[in-house]
C-alpha cells in the first residue's frame, strides 16, 4: 500500500508537471495497482487525480497491452470479459490495446446495464481529438505530415535526439568519491554490466519488434570498442 503522502510527492509529481505544466494529452495506464485498485480501473488516478486535480478533462488513457484481461485476475478478479470491460471503460480507461475485450463484449455490456453510450462516446471523444488536433483528418495538402517520408523514420538526427534524452534522463543515485564524470581522455579496462538481463539483448529494445536502433548490452559495448 501507498500513503497519500507517498503516492503524491514520489510517484505522482512528474505525472503532475506533465499534465498541469505543459499540457500533455494523455497517458498510458499500466499493469501495476495502486492500493488495490488496478492502474486502468482506478477511477481516482485516472478521473479523480489525473483528469480533475491536474486539470486535463479530455486526458485520453491508452491501456498497456493485455491489461483489461489482467483484470479477470487478482486483485479485481472481474467476473467474466464482460465485467472486465465495464471496469476498465467506467473508470477511465479510453483506448483497450493488445486485446479485443471492448471489441468483443461493449455492446453487451450495455444492453445488460454495466455500461452506457455516454460512457462510450466520452472514452471516444478523448481518444479521438488527439488526432484531430495533429491534422490527421486535415486536407493532406495543408498538413506537415504528409511531407514525411521513410527516410524520416530512425534517421540519424533522429537517433541523436533519442541519444542526448537518453543522457538527460539518466539518474546517478550514487557518486562514490566524484568518480564521474570521467575526466576526458580517461581509459579503463573494465566495465560491468549487472543484472539479470544483462545478456538478454532481445531486452534492449523493450518488446517492441519494429524499430531497434542500438545494441546496449555486451555485444554492443564490444562493437565500440
Amino acid at each position: 500500500n501507498i500513503s497519500q503522502h507517498d503516492l503524491y510527492e514520489t510517484y505522482l509529481s512528474q505525472y503532475k508537471l506533465a499534465f498541469s505544466n505543459v499540457q500533455g494529452v494523455g497517458a498510458m495506464c499500466s499493469y501495476n495497482g495502486i492500493n488495490g485498485s488496478p492502474s486502468c480501473s482506478n477511477d481516482k488516478l485516472l478521473n479523480e487525480i489525473l483528469r480533475d486535480e491536474f486539470g486535463q478533462s479530455e486526458a485520453h488513457i491508452t491501456t498497456d497491452c493485455g491489461a483489461v484481461s489482467n483484470l479477470l485476475g487478482d486483485p479485481i478478479n472481474a467476473m467474466n470479459d464482460t465485467y472486465a470491460t465495464s471496469f476498465s471503460i467506467n473508470n477511465g480507461s479510453d483506448i483497450e490495446m493488445g486485446g479485443t475485450l471492448w471489441a468483443n463484449n461493449l455492446e453487451l455490456a450495455i444492453n445488460i446495464g454495466l455500461t452506457s453510450e455516454a460512457v462510450i462516446d466520452a472514452a471516444l471523444e478523448r481518444g479521438y481529438k488527439p488526432h484531430f488536433v495533429a491534422g490527421r483528418f486535415d486536407d493532406p495538402a495543408d498538413s506537415d505530415w504528409y511531407s514525411l517520408g521513410l527516410s524520416d523514420i530512425n534517421s540519424d538526427y533522429h537517433k541523436q535526439i533519442v541519444h542526448e534524452a537518453a543522457l538527460q534522463g539518466l539518474v546517478l543515485l550514487k557518486n562514490e568519491n566524484d568518480l564521474l564524470p570521467l575526466p576526458f581522455g580517461t581509459t579503463t579496462n573494465t566495465f560491468n554490466r549487472v543484472g539479470e538481463s544483462t545478456h538478454d539483448e532481445s531486452t534492449d529494445f523493450g518488446d517492441s519488434p519494429f524499430l531497434q536502433i542500438a545494441v546496449v548490452g555486451p555485444q554492443g559495448i564490444a562493437q565500440a570498442g
